[in-house]
C-alpha cells in the first residue's frame, strides 16, 4: 500500500485513523470506513471543474462509495475482491491535518484499465457522537487527476449502461399470445415499458451521483454554507516561513518574475503534478526559464488561497487562480501546493522555499494551454501573411 513512505511503528491517533481510512478504501470495507468518519463529515472531490457536490457522511457511504465499488469489484460475492489498489507515496502530518499523496491502479468490471493520482487533505476532530478520545475525519478534500477522471468515468458509465441494457434485453420475458385479430402480441408492451427502465434511462438510474455531472447545481441542498472558505490573510504573528509565502503571493499578484524568484533557494526543486502531465522536476534555473515564458502569456493573474496549513518547515495550500491571457482568453485553475522551507544556502539566515509541488487541474491545464498555443500560432501566421 506504500511506496517510498514507511508507516511509523507508533502512529499518532490522527495518522492511525488516516491509515485505517485508506485501508478501508482498498478493501471496500464500508463498516471499517464508517468508523473513521465523524458524523459531521464533509467530503469534496476536487478540482471544482469536475462539478461534484459536497457529500455528507451518509451520502458518501451510501451513494459515492457504492457507485465506485460497483465499477471495480468482482460481482457475485458478499466480500468482493478489490480491483483498485491505492499506493501511498507521501504523508505529511500537521497537527489536525494530514495530507496524503497517493495513486491508484486498477481494472474495472468491464476490463478497462484505470490509473489515478490524488492529494487527500484530511482534517480531524474528536468524535462528536462517541468516545471523545477517538479521532475522526471531519473533512476530506480529494484532489484528483481531473484528466484521468474525465477520460475514464464517462466512457465507463456508458460501458456499464450498455452491459446492463444487454443483460436486461436478454433476460426480459417476451411471452407472446395470439390476439383476437390473429396478430401476435407480447407482454413487453406499453405496460412493461412503463414498469421497467429503458436502456436509455438506465445510466441515469444506475448511480445518480456518478452519472450527473452538474448534480451540485440540481441539488443545492447538498452544499453547506461551510463549503465557502474565507481567503487566507497573513496574521500579525506570522512565522518567517509564512512571510516568505506571502512574498511569493505578492510576486504573483504583481506578476513580477524577479519578485517571484527571490523567495526560492538556489537548491529549489519544483514539480507540477499529477504525473500524467509528464512534467519533469525543475531546478531554480529551469523554473525561472519556464515561468519567464508563462508571464508574457497573461494580461492579469489573481490567486485566492482557500485553505492554509503550516507546521515546522512546511506549508500546504488549496488555492485557485483567475486571469486573462494577452489574447483575452479567460483563465481559471485550481491547485494544492506543497512548500518546503529552509535557511538560505547562500548565507544571511533568510528563509527560502527549497521545494515546491503544484498539483493542478490537469484536464483544464491541458486544454487551456493547448488552445492558447493554437491561437498564438494563428495570430503569428496572420501577422506573417500581412507582412
Amino acid at each position: 500500500m506504500s511506496d517510498g513512505w514507511t508507516t511509523p511503528s507508533s502512529p499518532s491517533p490522527n495518522l492511525a485513523t488516516a491509515l485505517a481510512f485508506m485501508k478501508a478504501l482498498d478493501e471496500w470495507d464500508e463498516e471499517a470506513l464508517e468508523k473513521t468518519l465523524d458524523e459531521t463529515l464533509e467530503h469534496r472531490i476536487l478540482p471544482k471543474s469536475l462539478m461534484r457536490p459536497v457529500l455528507t457522511k451518509s451520502l458518501y457511504l451510501s451513494a459515492y462509495i457504492h457507485g465506485i465499488a460497483e465499477m471495480f469489484n468482482a460481482p457475485g460475492s458478499s466480500k468482493p475482491k478489490s480491483k483498485l489498489q491505492r499506493t501511498i507515496h507521501e504523508v505529511i502530518e500537521m497537527e489536525d491535518t494530514i495530507v496524503i499523496h497517493a495513486s491508484a491502479k486498477g481494472t474495472s468490471v468491464t476490463g478497462t484499465s484505470y490509473e489515478q493520482e490524488y492529494m487527500y487533505v484530511l482534517r480531524f476532530t474528536a468524535s462528536t457522537t462517541g468516545d471523545p478520545n477517538e479521532r475522526k475525519i471531519k473533512s476530506v478534500k480529494e484532489f484528483c487527476d481531473s484528466s484521468a477522471s474525465k477520460g475514464f468515468f464517462p466512457a465507463e458509465r456508458k460501458r456499464l449502461a450498455d452491459a446492463k441494457a444487454a443483460q436486461y434485453t436478454t433476460a426480459r420475458p417476451r411471452a407472446e399470445t395470439l390476439g383476437t385479430n390473429g396478430r401476435r402480441s407480447g407482454h413487453s408492451s406499453n405496460r412493461m415499458s412503463r414498469l421497467e427502465p429503458s436502456p436509455s434511462r438506465f445510466a441515469y438510474l444506475y448511480h445518480p451521483l456518478l452519472y450527473i455531472p452538474a448534480y451540485s447545481t440540481r441539488c443545492p441542498h447538498f452544499l453547506r454554507p461551510s463549503a465557502l472558505k474565507m481567503p487566507y490573510k497573513l496574521g500579525p504573528d506570522a512565522s518567517a516561513n509564512a512571510c516568505v509565502f506571502q512574498a511569493w503571493l505578492q510576486g504573483l499578484e504583481n506578476w513580477d518574475l524577479e519578485s517571484i524568484m527571490a523567495v526560492f533557494d538556489d537548491t529549489l526543486i519544483q514539480q507540477v503534478l499529477p504525473a500524467s502531465l509528464g512534467r519533469p522536476a525543475m531546478s531554480k534555473k529551469d523554473y525561472e526559464a519556464y515561468f519567464g515564458g508563462v508571464i508574457p502569456l497573461f494580461a492579469d493573474f489573481e490567486v485566492t488561497v482557500h485553505d492554509f496549513t503550516e507546521k515546522d518547515d512546511k506549508i500546504i495550500i488549496h488555492a485557485s487562480s483567475v486571469g486573462h491571457s494577452r489574447l483575452e482568453t479567460p483563465y481559471a485553475n485550481e491547485y494544492v501546493v506543497y512548500f518546503d522551507f529552509c535557511e538560505s544556502t547562500t548565507g544571511g539566515g533568510e528563509r527560502k522555499i527549497c521545494r515546491m509541488r503544484e498539483f493542478v487541474d490537469s484536464a483544464y491545464s491541458k486544454e487551456w494551454f493547448a488552445q492558447e498555443r493554437i491561437k498564438l500560432a494563428e495570430q503569428a501566421g496572420g501577422k506573417g501573411k500581412k507582412a
